[in-house]
């Protein structure tokens, strides 16, 4: 798959750029972060023309988290697969061990709404601070060029 993206003006990438695909949430909203490897070497791939393949950022420098909606839908495959006996046992099994606990079982369900809540809340924060630390490095990498004429 090619994704065109468009980068605010200013924001300097190289031809070796990476590209991470990002969860930003647990229920599979994604995002892409672009690193350069500092400092910056030219040419930049706002100053190439459209059709050199040195703008694409190849597969090899991308990297793709675990993706919720295709794990429910492989689940979902294998669950078809199943055999039912050996799960209506197991559900019954799994009734036996919760019985009299639904208070606990329930205390734990939430509890890991919380962890995920959280969770998410920390993905996003730190997603900010890298964007953050990449537009400072990018600042900082533009004026030591320019110190240095």
């Amino acid at each position: 798959m090619i994704v065109d993206l468009v980068v605010n003006h200013g924001v300097h990438l190289s031809t070796d750029s990476t590209a991470d695909i990002a969860l930003e949430t647990l229920l599979g909203a994604k995002y892409v972060r672009l690193k350069s490897p500092l400092p910056l070497k030219p040419p930049y791939l706002e100053d190439l023309p459209k059709s050199d393949q040195r703008r694409t950022i190849p597969v090899s420098r991308t990297t793709t988290p675990f993706d919720v909606f295709k794990l429910t839908r492989v689940g979902t495959e294998n669950i078809k697969a199943l055999n039912t006996q050996e799960l209506n046992t197991f559900i019954n099994d799994l009734a036996g061990v919760t019985a009299g606990k639904q208070q606990s079982v329930a205390d734990l369900v939430d509890g890991l709404d919380k962890v995920s809540t959280a969770i998410n809340l920390r993905n996003s924060e730190l997603s900010q601070l890298l964007d953050r630390a990449d537009a400072l490095s990018q600042t900082l990498a533009t004026r030591t060029r320019r110190s240095s004429r």
